[in-house]
């Protein structure tokens, strides 16, 4: 029978749509979690008053932890079953000096200089393996595509600070320097392979990979660049400098008033690359990535004209800004290659740069407070006070830009393999996972006869294309990339020319407390915070209605005129954009921008007792609400919540308020009361009776919180794609009959049932036995853009009650030398706390395509926080 002719169905056979296996349990041992510490910690503290004058303090610490199984990925597409251990080595040390000098009996100097180093390694045990995923819902195998992985920070720290005291003036005036450092490998050289099923994988079929290469353009004569683009790791050494000086005065007015003015000002100069690695994305002509929402025209669709691609077209002719582009060329020209790179084929794209982005001048901060004594008496007080306070910390988010054209491409690269099987028999796998026809080639396993036998552990092929000999890219057979592949970018981390600005926060605080009792303190407080250009990553390279039929254009659900741009893949020669996104030279382009507000806003209380009668007690409760457009910088990647619940791009860039709702972090109600008794009894005993019954104490922290916020939302980008603009996996959101539901211990426990499960792909609007809806059809032809009635973290996840209780009993031996014992539980309830659903669990669609099975059960816990856990110890005090 020709090998072309499928099978008849044969008895005793299973049916290919199904999974192999639909649960797998992996126990993951680690040896540092939580409480679980392997490894050494010390410190030296020196104190030295030479003079009266004088005052010098130093302090080193060090810590090193080490995991010989290092951290293990647990989702449905992650790897780290056994045997693929991942060791990590951290090492934590820590610097700090303080010269005290007294100038005059009214003017003091404060000096400190300090450092900071964190020092991060990740190996990966079995390098020659990459990364395997299954779609049909077995576990994966293989490390992390990402490790190994080397990170080394250094921070170094300068202050001075001069204190003048003048009258009823306490003036105080200063200057900060810091130098950050970070050399680190990021080593993405070892693919991810998705397969369809385990036949496939059977048949050496993957229908996707991820991988980083080094596209060769910027050292095509490289002796490594001779046969072209090929894997490689990724190395980047990040530097910059941040300054800041201050002034404050605090006033006191009266006996009862004081005053407290400041202003604060801070230069976070733009990160440089030591071997002069930074890259930014210049702009075409337009005012904003997309000025006109119908055509698509904006700085990003105008940066370049169309050049060719995978699928047959061969590129085109055209003129920005007066200048004639001839972006043609079949595979392998410049073009091909190329056309992502600003010059090639218009004056947008890829481009080096000396540093990333313009920065900032302007980042003045003024504060004001006062405290004021009420009635004079020192029992009731006001305090309040406002500050604008700039964001510094944006290295990492920044340092992203590491994985960017022209001297690196993270790619993503799908093959255009056929389902054979059943009524799918003939559609792309590729097109049917991803709702995009393939890119070019994915290699998998040897290439070439005089590789074989395939090894996980030995040299490279050299016609797999792999990294150098001795890396993790270059070690075995099996993984591999080919030279005819575009640079298809499923990773960037881009910034115009213009920068960033510096995000800033205004923050406000009133209380008030008042002696209710003797020792007894009631205290009232508002406090607030008002975030202003966040920072945060976009997918810019997408616009509603873009994956419908190109000339295809519908009236939205909110009135616009929007129109499709996705070219018919039946025909190569006019094939310029099959994903349909604004600019076709590109894939993802993930700009960072300063496009997210927030608000936060709490009532404080709290009831103080200082220790009397042997008790101390504290009550706490704070009511709060957190709202934002984005919680992360990373989009979702990572998040408080899992994998993109409520934290994917924006549903819309064009509408970003749609995304107004609560943060991942908003926690409604929280209760917390802690105590110390010492016990009463035999406590002036002496003998027998005062050791044994005498010097006892008893403590607890009880603490309870009502639960985070989370998003319910299809996974689907075949039939969930309601704005048809999402040629990546993304977060849809989509219609629900309820703002929200609170779910029971059996729902978090084991999932939430049918109820909640989306109907079928063409099943549009409210359904009677449904909580959720698709609002209009998803499917990426069909000519209909809307977006769902489900606002952004409306769901409430599980609430959280916890008490630790310790009991400690003194001993004296002598006048200065004593020991305890202690006797300490955690969750001395054993009650069990569930985490939020996981990536997976927040999905409300099943597994698209021929695969049955559900992804994952919706509105499961991803997991439980620690149960009881109970330590006994002794400490001695000499």
């Amino acid at each position: 029978m020709p090998c072309a002719t499928q099978l008849p169905a044969q008895a005793g056979t299973f049916d290919r749509s199904l999974p192999f296996l639909n649960k797998t349990i992996t126990l993951y041992k680690q040896q540092t979690k939580d409480n679980l510490f392997h490894g050494n910690e010390a410190s030296l503290r020196l104190d030295w008053n030479p003079r009266e004058k004088d005052r010098f303090f130093t302090e080193f610490k060090w810590l090193k932890s080490t995991d010989k199984i290092g951290p293990q990925t647990a989702e449905l597409f992650g790897s780290g079953s056994r045997g693929f251990d991942n060791p990590i080595q951290n090492v934590f040390p820590h610097f700090s000096f303080d010269w005290t000098h007294s100038l005059s009996p009214t003017v003091l100097n404060e000096f400190k200089a300090g450092y900071v180093g964190n020092i991060i390694l990740i190996r990966t045990s079995q390098a020659g393996v990459p990364s395997i995923a299954f779609d049909s819902l077995e576990m994966g195998f293989g490390s992390y595509n990402g490790y190994p992985q080397f990170f080394k920070e250094n921070i170094y720290t300068y202050a001075d600070m001069v204190s003048i005291t003048k009258g009823k003036h306490n003036l105080k005036v200063g200057y900060e320097l810091r130098r950050n450092l970070e050399n680190s490998e990021f080593n993405i050289s070892r693919p991810s392979y998705y397969f369809a099923d385990v036949p496939t994988f059977a048949i050496d079929a993957p229908y996707e990979m991820v991988a980083g290469t080094d596209p060769c353009i910027v050292d095509a004569s490289a002796p490594d660049c001779a046969g072209g683009s090929h894997l490689k790791s990724n190395f980047r050494w990040w530097r910059n400098w941040e300054h800041g000086a201050y002034f404050q005065d605090d006033w006191k007015v009266s006996r009862r008033l004081t005053l407290n003015m400041g202003i604060r000002y801070d230069l976070y100069q733009r990160h440089t690359e030591l071997n002069n690695l930074a890259t930014i994305f210049k702009k075409g002509p337009g005012k904003n990535v997309i000025d006109n929402v119908t055509t698509g025209a904006g700085w990003l669709a105008n940066a370049n004209v169309p050049g060719p691609n995978a699928n047959g077209f061969l590129g085109s002719v055209g003129t920005i800004n007066g200048v004639t582009y001839d972006c043609t060329g079949a595979v392998g020209s410049v073009p091909y290659f190329q056309s992502e790179i600003a010059g090639v084929c218009g004056p947008g794209g890829f481009a080096p740069s000396k540093s990333l982005g313009r920065g900032r001048h302007n980042d003045w901060g003024p504060r004001v407070g006062f405290a004021w004594d009420v009635f004079g008496n020192g029992k009731t007080s006001m305090r309040g006070g406002f500050g604008i306070a700039y964001e510094g910390t944006l290295y990492n988010p920044l340092s992203n830009s590491r994985w960017n054209l022209p001297y690196y491409n993270f790619g993503d690269i799908s093959a255009s393999l056929t389902n054979d099987t059943g009524p799918l028999a003939g559609t792309s796998l590729t097109q049917l996972v991803n709702g995009a026809a393939g890119n070019g080639t994915v290699i998998y396993a040897p290439q070439s006869p005089t590789c074989l036998p395939v090894s996980i552990n030995g040299a490279p092929c050299p016609a797999n294309h792999q990294d150098a000999p001795g890396t993790a890219g270059g070690t075995g057979n099996i993984q591999g990339w080919s030279p005819t592949n575009r640079n298809v970018a499923i990773l960037t981390g881009v910034l115009t020319p213009d920068g960033i600005d510096d995000p800033y926060v205004y923050n406000f605080y009133l209380n008030g407390q008042h002696e209710i009792l003797p020792k007894t303190v009631l205290e009232l407080s508002y406090v607030g915070t008002a975030g202003h250009k966040l920072f945060r990553a976009e997918n810019i390279n997408r616009i509603p209605g873009g994956r419908m039929p190109v000339g295809t254009c519908v009236v939205d659900s909110f009135g616009r005129n929007v129109c499709g741009r996705e070219t018919d893949p039946t025909s190569p020669l006019t094939n310029s954009n099959p994903a349909g996104v604004l600019n076709p030279n590109y894939f993802r382009i993930r700009n960072w921008q300063n496009n997210v507000n927030s608000n936060y806003h709490s009532m404080q209380v709290s009831l103080r007792k200082q220790a009397s009668h042997g008790i101390t007690f504290n009550a706490n409760y704070t009511w709060s609400h957190s709202l934002d457009i984005g919680s992360t910088w990373h989009s979702g990647a990572t998040t408080a919540n899992g994998r993109a619940p409520g934290e994917a791009f924006a549903t819309d860039q064009t509408l970003p308020h749609l995304d107004y709702g609560n943060s991942i972090f908003d926690v409604r109600h929280r209760v917390v009361v802690n105590y110390v008794w010492e016990l009463p009894w035999a406590k002036n005993a002496r003998g027998f009776k005062g050791a044994i019954l005498g010097g006892w104490q008893w403590n607890g922290i009880w603490s309870f919180q009502t639960g985070a916020h989370w998003s319910p939302f299809c996974s689907s980008t075949a039939s969930c794609d309601f704005l048809k603009e999402n040629p990546t996996r993304n977060a849809m959101r989509v219609g629900s009959i309820a703002p929200s539901f609170d779910g029971t211990h059996d729902m978090w426990a084991n999932g939430w049932g049918s109820f909640f499960a989306l109907p079928g792909s063409r099943v549009i609007g409210p359904q009677p036995d449904a909580f959720f809806y698709r609002p209009c059809d998803g499917h990426n032809l069909e000519p209909v853009v809307c977006v769902g009635n489900e606002r952004r973290n409306q769901f409430v996840g599980p609430n959280f009650f916890n008490a630790d209780i310790s009991l400690f009993k003194s001993f004296k031996i002598t006048e200065r030398t004593s020991l305890q014992f202690r006797a300490e539980s955690f969750n001395i309830l054993n009650r069990t706390n569930f985490q939020l659903p996981g990536g997976i669990n927040n999905r409300v669609n099943s597994q698209g395509g021929s695969l049955t099975a559900p992804l994952g059960v919706f509105g499961q816990s991803a997991g439980t926080f620690n149960p009881r856990q109970l330590q006994f110890g002794l400490k001695a005090t000499f």
